[in-house]
């Protein structure tokens, strides 16, 4: 592989303090509205929302007021909508924080999907997956169980993409793997139990023994895994849920640096055939 490819997992910061969260400036808040929430039209200055990209391009939005998107520049927010089932995702929301009382929410992509769909699409990351899918979140690393794959930001791509991804970042590495390769680690339950490694590194390890980890957007330093920001629990005082409460029962001060290195050695590609279901 190309020799700027990732070799390790970037070290990434935990705290219920928003700005210390590296979450918090640059993953994915998510929000989920109420019927009475304000009311916003979506005004969209970039990319052009529609299949593959989006699964349904909305022209409105119902945000809680107080909401804030992410605080980088990537600007990430996504809001489950009061129906349960549909969320929108957004990049780049240009509006200042917080979001209160409606009105018009300028970003720069948008995307629409359902929740009890394929996970597909967003429209807000180079793999055009939902913004919340793939993330570590509290609950999991408290329960010591993470049953779903997990989403990794990679330092580039060779630039195409293959299924579950709809869409590719630019390239820049052309033996690099692609948007939506899977990677496996391929260690048993009973090797990762053996590591004298915390005990919320073998959570995250099994997940991706047991799901793997999904390239869904390129910028990492060099390989971001997405952990659950917890500028939204903060906002609306609910810190009991977040990546760094499930740390701190574990011993661990606010703020915690994570960092992973395990060799690629210890990882496969599995063949996209299995993310469409035809092997």
């Amino acid at each position: 592989m190309d020799a700027n490819w990732a070799h390790h997992f970037t070290s990434w910061t935990v705290s219920n303090t928003p700005s210390q969260d590296t979450s918090s400036r640059w993953g994915h808040p998510v929000y989920y509205a109420s019927a009475g929430d304000p009311s916003y039209a979506i005004s969209d200055t970039g990319y052009s929302c529609g299949p593959p990209a989006a699964s349904f391009c909305p022209s409105t939005v119902q945000i809680p007021n107080g909401a804030w998107h992410a605080t980088g520049s990537d600007g990430g927010l996504s809001v489950i909508q009061p129906d349960g089932n549909t969320e929108i995702d957004f990049w780049q929301v240009q509006n200042g924080n917080p979001l209160s009382g409606g009105g018009t929410i300028t970003v720069h992509d948008f995307g629409g999907l359902y929740l009890n769909g394929a996970g597909c699409c967003g429209g807000s990351t180079a793999a055009n997956q939902g913004l919340p899918a793939g993330a570590i979140r509290g609950p999991d690393l408290t329960a010591g169980v993470i049953n779903h794959a997990l989403s990794v930001v990679a330092v580039c791509t060779n630039g195409s993409w293959v299924p579950p991804a709809t869409g590719a970042a630019l390239g820049g590495c052309p033996s690099a793997p692609p948007d939506g390769a899977r990677f496996q680690l391929k260690l048993t339950d009973a090797q990762i139990d053996a590591m004298s490694v915390p005990a919320y590194e073998k959570v995250i390890y099994k997940a991706m023994a047991h799901y793997g980890i999904y390239i869904t957007d390129t910028g990492g330093t060099p390989m971001d895994l997405q952990y659950d920001p917890s500028l939204p629990y903060v906002l609306f005082g609910n810190t009991s849920q977040t990546v760094m409460t499930a740390l701190q029962a574990q011993g661990f001060s606010d703020p915690t640096a994570i960092s992973l290195a395990l060799p690629w050695s210890d990882f496969q590609i599995v063949s996209s055939c299995y993310a469409q279901g035809t092997c």
